[in-house]
């Protein structure tokens, strides 16, 4: 038996799994098919060696709909490809990012945060029946001299892959809590919502690096409220759980974000303590496009309540989507029908007018 001359040719297949593991489970899908491509194929006494290069995107985090998440996953197989092949990788945002703008991006981050051009804008959420702004949710934004104006989906993939997101997360933390401070000083006790980065947890400094943000602006501890992911708190390190444990004890919020995306598993939910729910705006939007789909909605905010905790609608644009919230149960809105994003100039202005036009007093 010999081996033959190279012959090459490529084949592409597609497998959808049902599954409800996530990230472990398809690993071991994909490493029963790795496996099955590592003996050589026998032709006629001739061995043909064979190397399989595989992508992996989920539904829905990775794209709304099939033919998007079949993008993505593409997308990975051709990174899997590119780093030697024989290997798979799972879909990265920073994976649709076109590989000129990454560098530029990359190029002129550092210099983007010394010279200011990053800034924050406020979006409030809003308690259905207590008509109350319950907290600003701080959004990023990055007024590029060359690019223009750059949206998160933009920059923070980029940020990930090259470490930025570091300092940059450091920066936002920082100047949130000080327009928080401002508001407070002001009158408006309105808490202050910060995404934090799967990077910016796992290190060792966080729980000081938030601590310092507090103690440099001022704000109390109960006025800042952090927003993590599911797949984040899955990690249940000791490192993590204590510092969360910690910050929490002292005041700070925590707010689990895109809920019902991840692994939803509800045994996490307890052990951080969580205050709220941030169901994501694929479940809002599905709910009044189909009511069939508002069952989702309402299961969420119905296991958000026996666990005591508040569940907020996100990406609420239509008032349709708020009136079946509201049938269901949710607590609070966030999305363009109320407001959409604003500056720290409007952000204020909105706080005024809330103000002279329900009468309260925060």
């Amino acid at each position: 038996m010999g081996i033959c001359e190279p012959w090459l040719f490529q084949i592409s297949l597609l497998a959808l799994v049902e599954g409800e593991r996530g990230g472990m489970e398809a690993v071991e899908v994909v490493e029963r098919i790795a496996d099955s491509f590592r003996a050589p194929l026998v032709v006629e006494q001739c061995e043909i060696f064979t190397s399989v290069s595989i992508g992996i995107a989920f539904y829905p985090e990775n794209g709304k709909t099939y033919e998007e998440v079949v993008r993505n996953a593409d997308r990975a197989m051709a990174c899997a490809k590119s780093e030697g092949k024989n290997t798979y990788r799972f879909f990265l945002p920073s994976m649709t990012v076109d590989v000129s703008d990454h560098l530029r991006i990359h190029n002129s981050f550092r210099q983007g945060l010394e010279r200011n051009e990053f800034i924050l804008h406020y979006q409030p959420q809003v308690g259905v029946f207590s008509r109350k702004v319950e907290a600003m949710e701080a959004l990023v934004r990055w007024d590029h001299p060359e690019m223009g104006f750059l949206y998160p989906k933009r920059f923070v993939p980029v940020a990930e892959t090259t470490g930025m997101i570091i300092p940059l997360g450091e920066w936002v933390l920082r100047e949130a809590c000080q327009q928080a401070s401002r508001w407070n000083a002001q009158g408006f006790r309105v808490p202050v919502s910060v995404n934090i980065s799967g990077i910016q947890l796992r290190r060792k400094n966080f729980e000081a690096t938030v601590l310092d943000a507090l103690a440099w602006s001022g704000l109390s501890p109960e006025l800042l409220e952090l927003e993590l992911t599911e797949t984040m708190l899955l990690e249940e390190s000791d490192l993590l759980l204590k510092s969360i444990a910690r910050l929490k004890e002292i005041g700070v919020r925590l707010a689990i974000d895109d809920f019902g995306t991840g692994y939803s598993n509800l045994a996490y939910l307890k052990r951080f303590n969580a205050d709220k729910i941030k169901i994501d705006q694929i479940f809002v939007h599905a709910g009044s496009q189909n009511p069939d789909q508002q069952g989702i909605v309402r299961m969420i905010a119905g296991i958000s309540h026996v666990l005591g905790l508040s569940a907020v609608a996100e990406g609420v644009e239509t008032s349709h989507q708020m009136e079946y919230l509201v049938e269901i149960g949710i607590d609070s809105i966030q999305g363009n029908f109320l407001s959409k994003p604003l500056d720290r100039v409007s952000c204020e202005e909105y706080l005024l007018r809330y103000c002279e036009r329900s009468g309260r007093d925060f």
